[in-house]
């Protein structure tokens, strides 16, 4: 090869890995499918306590496991207790702000594992504010172009392991 070629093929080296890079960056800085249709509309829709939108982002055969609880609910049951839990609060004037923090997200074909914790601010007009932390595990499946929680998983969880993901904020 001669000097000059040599030079050539550096520079397009240089421009194609620096295309690829800005093209990469691009990408991961934009909201994905799963962000867009289900995380983005469940943080509205807790914050605007509207129980219509909240249950459209669930399958109908959702299973939803309380740990704290220790009780599992799944398809019309569990969502017919969310409906009329979400309609309360809002009746009572509650309001309510969640934030997630994702750990792990694993996401093949139609299947998306994700995990993380959240922290729940809730206003009460005559109980004042709540604060509370959960970790929580879903498992979505998307459904023709559709992105669904199929499996709701969540137990307690603290401040602190909160404040160690901040680096993963996908939502707030």
């Amino acid at each position: 090869m001669t000097l000059n070629t040599t030079r050539k093929f550096l520079r397009y080296i240089v421009a194609s890995t620096s295309l690829l890079f800005f093209i990469t960056s691009a990408k991961a800085d934009e909201p994905s499918d799963i962000e867009l249709q289900v995380w983005q509309p469940f943080v509205e829709a807790w914050k605007n306590m509207d129980a219509e939108k909240l249950l459209s982002l669930h399958t109908n055969d959702v299973v939803r496991v309380m740990e704290r609880e220790q009780s599992i609910s799944s398809g019309s049951d569990y969502l017919d207790e969310l409906e009329r839990m979400i309609k309360m609060m809002h009746k009572q004037g509650v309001t309510s702000d969640i934030e997630l923090r994702f750990s792990g997200i694993v996401t093949e074909q139609n299947l998306s594992w994700q995990h993380g914790i959240y922290r729940a601010k809730m206003h009460h007009p005559v109980k004042g504010e709540m604060l509370g932390y959960a970790a929580f595990s879903v498992l979505l499946e998307k459904d023709g172009d559709t992105w669904k929680i199929k499996f709701d998983h969540d137990t307690p969880s603290t401040e602190a392991a909160f404040i160690q993901l901040s680096g993963s904020k996908l939502t707030d």
